[in-house]
């Protein structure tokens, strides 16, 4: 799964919202030329946690771990947000799963702590009370706790030296995407299958927020 054909299928899901809904507003304010609004807000939050020109990554970083919202991705439990890299495979999707795990603290942050005072926090602020945004971030990280993070994994078993012994790998994700395709309900579960079966879903904190019931569940489904 490139992530040119994520952000495809992000930006389809986007307009069809915008359309059934008028009210909706056009892009995010700080979007790439091709890109989604939910990329857009993915990579900019990810300024707020790495970048000291925003002002407020100390605070930010420690009202969070306050409040105990520290996801224990690849076994860093120090990790509140990884580092924005838009060329990198699975960065998109563990960072969604982080922006959805972290979505409700950040607006109180913001509300309550360090009222937004520049463009991006304002931006961010704003977008992370979208649903559709919301809903995507979800989706998206979901991905990468069935596909895109084990795959990371198979890629370092030493029994995968060779291209080719990832073909089998290939071939079983194939067909579970293509069941998912169809019939993405179990990806909601607790007991959420992994695109391949020699691998475990990590099932942390994140994955918990991620396969939570929400009154968007059909629609993260679609």
């Amino acid at each position: 799964m490139h992530w040119r054909r994520t952000e495809k299928s992000i930006r389809d899901f986007e307009k069809r919202q915008a359309t059934n809904d008028k009210k909706k507003k056009g892009n995010y304010p700080f979007q790439h030329r091709g890109e989604s609004s939910t990329q857009a807000l993915v990579r900019t939050t990810s300024k707020l946690f790495h970048d000291t020109k925003y002002n407020c990554v100390q605070e930010l970083t420690t009202c969070l771990r306050s409040l105990g919202a520290v996801p224990q991705e690849h076994d860093n439990k120090s990790v509140l947000y990884h580092r924005f890299v838009g060329n990198r495979f699975h960065i998109y999707f563990l960072s969604s799963g982080c922006l959805y795990y972290n979505s409700k603290s950040i607006i109180n942050f913001f509300n309550d702590v360090f009222p937004p005072k520049n463009a991006v926090p304002t931006a961010v602020y704003n977008s992370l009370q979208l649903e559709d945004l919301t809903i995507a971030c979800q989706a998206l990280g979901i991905i990468g706790k069935v596909l895109t993070g084990p795959w990371m994994k198979l890629l370092g078993m030493k029994e995968n030296r060779c291209i080719l012994d990832l073909n089998q790998h290939f071939k079983e994700a194939y067909d579970n995407v293509t069941a998912w395709s169809v019939d993405s309900s179990p990806l909601l579960q607790q007991d959420a299958p992994c695109a391949f079966s020699s691998v475990k879903v990590k099932k942390d904190s994140v994955f918990d927020s991620l396969v939570e019931s929400t009154a968007f569940d059909e629609t993260v489904s679609c």
